[in-house]
């Protein structure tokens, strides 16, 4: 009984929690990502986006351009994270009407 409530605390500890606020989403697995021939680019991700102070796209897409500043290297990143399965975190422009992305970091896990 002590080694499974043992396991059970490091199984807990080391997890994370996919949350989403005011402005961000963090430790969120990329789920979706799709692009339409204009070059702007739909993100969905494990979190709720629905909680973000903007406007999702169908109630669960952020979206950025690849035409915007740093649009390739946020889809560059956000795809090799998907590739291999890492969490990202995920910035919006608040109040905008698509959930405009700021920014996308990825740590080390």
């Amino acid at each position: 009984m002590k080694y499974l409530l043992l396991i059970s605390m490091i199984a807990i500890s080391n997890a994370s929690w996919a949350v989403c606020s005011a402005q961000r989403c963090e430790n969120v697995e990329v789920d979706r990502i799709y692009i339409k021939k204009d070059g702007e680019v739909f993100v969905g991700t494990s979190g709720d986006e629905k909680l973000l102070n903007c406007t999702a796209v169908s109630g669960v897409y952020a979206t950025f351009s690849l035409a915007d500043p740093g649009g390739q290297a946020h889809y560059s990143l956000l795809l090799a994270a998907q590739m291999v399965g890492k969490e990202v975190g995920v910035r919006i422009l608040e109040g905008s009407s698509k959930c405009t992305i700021e920014y996308v970091t990825i740590d080390k896990q």
